[in-house]
């Protein structure tokens, strides 16, 4: 969501605070090497702008669709929106809404902005939602339950029943996705004071709670379309990096501190999303969390290949946050 309450900052701090960051079951799949990462490649050559339609919502005014060459701009919505969520056959559109009956809540939409349904009820809401694979649930997370609760990861079907908790302890746990077999990728947030935590992986009952990215501090993350990478926003080494979700290989680098970026990788949540053939990255602020923790709001969108070639600005998506790139 684009924006929050000052008690949802107070009561994040407070439960992060007082929390150890949860246990985990299994043996990591992915940590963090000694060694030096490989380098991006050279970004002097231009590149073509992979083709595509990026779904975005911009602070307090609504979601929109856009090219990846920023023609088309369509807006969507006009109301306090966000987390734009593109369903499997591209048909449709989950996201996180303030002009429901609680502070946020999970709606769903036809792709063109008609036919707008809320799906969460109750007084805990939600937010964050991702489509399941076979585009029969959706993963979210709540709205404050109360005073110093935490945030879990939930499931319900595409219509909004059958509402199944997944994650549990004192934790604050974000931005869930799902991997292609199935099981959910979630953010749960380690440090109160800068919001940057740990990615995991978790079956949709709970049970195999696997981090992914141990022994890296994470700000924002994408999972690749075929789940054997994922993209992560180094908040150690102000970089987005790629990673082998299995452990294996070098991590490499494709966007530093040096790139030609209209904001400070040190000093801005992103939200990442990966084009539909895994061959590049589209990546925006991600306001919620900047609002929450106090960091800057990163404005413009940007595509980069992954081997770290070809970073382009989208032209007339300025104002974008929280991107999500259309399934092909």
């Amino acid at each position: 969501m684009m924006r929050r309450t000052i008690l949802f900052l107070s009561v994040v701090v407070l439960v992060l605070a007082s929390c150890s960051g949860g246990a985990e079951e299994g043996k990591p799949s992915a940590s963090r090497p000694s060694e030096s990462t490989t380098p991006a490649a050279s970004r002097t050559t231009p590149v073509p702008v992979p083709a595509g339609t990026i779904a975005a919502a911009t602070e307090g005014a609504g979601i929109y669709v856009i090219g990846t060459d920023g023609a088309g701009r369509t807006v969507l919505t006009s109301t306090i929106d966000g987390r734009p969520d593109w369903s499997p056959d591209g048909t449709k559109i989950t996201h996180d809404s303030e002009r429901g009956p609680t502070w946020s809540d999970v709606w769903v939409m036809n792709a063109d902005g008609s036919k707008k349904v809320l799906l969460t009820h109750g007084s805990r809401g939600g937010g964050d939602p991702a489509w399941s694979p076979d585009g029969a649930r959706i993963a979210f997370g709540n709205a404050l339950a109360g005073p110093a609760e935490p945030t879990h990861i939930y499931v319900m079907d595409a219509d909004g029943k059958h509402v199944r908790q997944v994650t549990s302890g004192d934790n604050v746990d974000l931005l869930p996705t799902w991997t292609p077999d199935g099981a959910i990728v979630f953010l749960r947030v380690l440090d109160a004071e800068t919001g940057f935590g740990e990615v995991f992986s978790v079956n949709p009952d709970g049970s195999g709670l696997v981090s992914l990215t141990s022994g890296w501090k994470v700000g924002g993350y994408a999972l690749s379309p075929d789940g054997k990478r994922i993209a992560i926003q180094d908040g150690e080494g102000d970089r987005i990096v790629v990673l082998r979700t299995n452990g294996e290989g070098a991590p490499v680098t494709i966007v530093d501190a040096g790139s030609e970026l209209s904001f400070g990788l040190e000093d801005s949540f992103l939200h990442l999303t990966w084009s539909p053939d895994g061959e590049a990255l589209a990546m925006a602020g991600d306001t919620m969390r900047a609002y929450v923790w106090g960091t800057d709001y990163a404005p413009g969108l940007y595509i980069v290949n992954v081997d770290g070639s070809g970073l382009t600005a989208v032209p007339s998506a300025e104002d974008a946050m929280d991107p999500d790139w259309r399934p092909a």
